[in-house]
């Protein structure tokens, strides 16, 4: 059911693609070419920035749906998951110093460097070009990448939760108030393993 849909959808889009061509229209090939490796870039700058301020880095799923791919990368178990869609990066402090600060910087890492991408780019290529029509497929890629990278930075900085059986999810924009304001009694509890894991 999943491959007919597939199959129709990117017959309608060719359909929509050859009808009256525009270069243009390659931006959004485009955007689902760059979400993956934007995907990446967000999970490592979770990933990342945990290393850096002393947390553990237990695990980093990129994707949804049925895992394809495990590895490790050092000690980090990293897991491919059918849909490139969302990820996470599982992570906890290894130390109570600045737990807070420390929680909040790691969220914001995810969205921070898609932001960061997106101005590079607008520096780079600078704003009377970027901002402006063009044919050339080089500049829509450029543009394409610029734009796609801005959006999933600002809305993953979106507060918003989702609920299942099994747990409430929380994005990065929730993440960063909430890490501000959970009780430090949490920030102990999720140390317990840690020390549990060292004896």
């Amino acid at each position: 059911m999943v491959g007919l849909l597939i199959t129709l959808a990117a017959s309608l889009l060719a359909l929509e693609f050859a009808q009256d061509f525009q270069p243009a229209k390659f931006s959004f090939f485009f955007f689902v070419f760059f979400w993956f490796p934007l995907l990446v870039l967000h999970e490592a700058a979770h990933a990342a920035m945990a290393s850096v301020l002393g947390w553990s880095v237990d695990k980093v799923v990129i994707g949804i749906g049925r895992p394809l791919r495990s590895f490790h990368i050092g000690s980090i178990a990293v897991e491919w998951r059918l849909l490139p869609l969302e990820g996470f990066t599982r992570c906890r402090p290894t130390n109570l110093e600045l737990p807070r600060v420390k929680n909040a910087l790691i969220y914001l890492a995810g969205p921070g460097i898609e932001i960061i991408l997106a101005v590079f780019i607008l520096v780079v290529v600078g704003p009377n070009h970027l901002l402006r029509n063009s044919d050339q497929v080089g500049m829509i890629a450029l543009q394409t990448l610029a734009v796609t990278s801005c959006c999933a930075g600002i809305m993953n900085l979106i507060p918003f939760s989702v609920r299942t059986p099994q747990k409430t999810i929380v994005n990065d924009g929730l993440g960063i108030l909430l890490a501000i304001i959970t009780p430090r009694h949490r920030y102990i509890e999720a140390l317990r393993p840690m020390i549990g894991d060292s004896q």
